[in-house]
């Protein structure tokens, strides 16, 4: 088969396996007003964030693959959760919620 690249430039190939990822941009999400997004703190198109997942802007937190820069590549998974879950529940109510602990 062949392939042909971004540059034009072709390859003969047996097969093809593409591991792209998911490259955050908050720039590129349209439901978030480009006002908002220009007051942002950011690295690589990725939000930085505090505590309780909160990002420059007082009380907008980010979960999931926006996290993953500031808490890891954990939290592009749902096996993550559980941890985003809980920081962002202590951030909210306050240092006075339970510090429960999880099971499998």
């Amino acid at each position: 088969m062949a392939l042909t690249l971004d540059d034009g430039s072709t390859r003969e190939v047996e097969q093809l396996l593409l591991a792209t990822g998911y490259r955050v941009d908050l720039a590129r999400y349209a439901f978030l007003a480009p006002e908002l997004v220009g007051r942002l703190r950011t690295q690589n198109g990725s939000p930085v964030l505090a505590a309780g997942f909160e990002s420059s802007v007082p009380a907008l937190h980010f979960l999931g693959a926006p996290a993953a820069r500031s808490f890891g590549p954990v939290m592009h998974f749902v096996c993550g959760t559980w941890a985003s879950a809980r920081g962002l529940t202590r951030e909210i109510v306050g240092r006075r919620a339970p510090r429960a602990g999880f099971s499998w």
